[in-house]
């Protein structure tokens, strides 16, 4: 494991399980909206320059997004991620409600004709999943 970004509310790293190369983002608590752009913005660049086109995005624990956030996500940021490769995503549901709500608005609204998104409650779920899919 190779960690590429590290914030309070946010790490993110290059992970190669079963010769399967992943970007794993693990977010923690509350994040500003520009703080999660910003990590967001980090995944695409390390995506792009690693050349992977799979992640887990861990939220086990995270807490809400802002609506805003959301639209942005599924608009602007999911554009600019599949243009850099993005094809498959594991997603760590987060334990807190209102966390769990907007991962599930988010994952509800996403464009799934262009990538392959599956939901989990357990991170080792999540990774195994991506590793096989």
């Amino acid at each position: 494991m190779e960690i590429l970004y590290d914030k309070p509310f946010c790490k993110i790293s290059y992970r190669c399980e079963a010769q399967v190369p992943f970007i794993h983002t693990d977010w923690n608590g509350f994040s500003t909206s520009s703080q999660f752009r910003e990590s967001c913005d980090e995944i695409i660049s390390f995506m792009s320059e690693k050349r992977i086109s799979r992640v887990v995005m861990d939220g086990g624990k995270a807490k809400v997004v802002a609506a805003e956030d959301q639209a942005w996500l599924n608009t602007d940021w999911a554009v600019r991620a599949t243009d850099a490769g993005y094809r498959t995503c594991a997603i760590v549901i987060p334990k807190d409600l209102f966390g769990q709500m907007s991962t599930r608005q988010v994952v509800t609204q996403a464009d799934q004709s262009k990538v392959t998104i599956r939901m989990f409650d357990d991170t080792m779920d999540a990774m195994n999943w991506i590793v096989t899919t």
